[in-house]
């Protein structure tokens, strides 16, 4: 995991900028997130302070369907055609991290747009197992090792 002083840092300048992405958002979002990993009784002002932060630069910039473009994002990338490269399994599962912090952080999409979401990284995760196992063995992380999308690919 990232250094709380380092994320803080990286948190408090993205504050000072509007986002020119919509990926810029859930990028941030995760940082927030984990920094409120490092801080699960909610002690530390700094932290609680970017965090409250964000949650005004989110109304202030319009961008409450965070969860819902990640989400789409990842369905095209679980759906497209064909294999998919090991960077970009690599980033469907960048994606469900993504999500899981856009959820845990208060976002909310429809339950059907969820499962989609489920069933379509399932199903990808299924149809090239080996190369997910190994975006699974390289991505994974204390926080995350009881998600399903790694405790599903980690298994032996």
């Amino acid at each position: 995991m990232i250094a709380r002083n380092d994320l803080l840092a990286s948190v408090r300048e993205k504050l000072q900028k509007a986002p020119k992405l919509p990926g810029e958002v859930a990028e941030l979002a995760f940082e927030v997130f984990l920094l409120m990993l490092q801080d699960p009784g909610r002690t530390d002002s700094d932290i609680t302070s970017v965090a409250e932060g964000f949650q005004s630069y989110v109304r202030g910039y319009g961008q409450e369907e965070a969860l819902q473009n990640q989400i789409r994002y990842a369905i095209r990338l679980a759906t497209a055609k064909g294999d998919l490269l090991y960077e970009e399994m690599h980033k469907l599962f960048s994606l469900c991290d993504e999500i899981e912090g856009l959820r845990r952080l208060g976002f909310s999409v429809d339950e059907k747009t969820y499962t989609e979401f489920i069933e379509a990284a399932r199903l990808r995760f299924r149809k090239e197992a080996r190369k997910a196992r190994l975006a699974a063995e390289h991505n994974v992380d204390e926080w995350n090792r009881d998600c399903w999308w790694y405790a599903e690919n980690l298994r032996t």
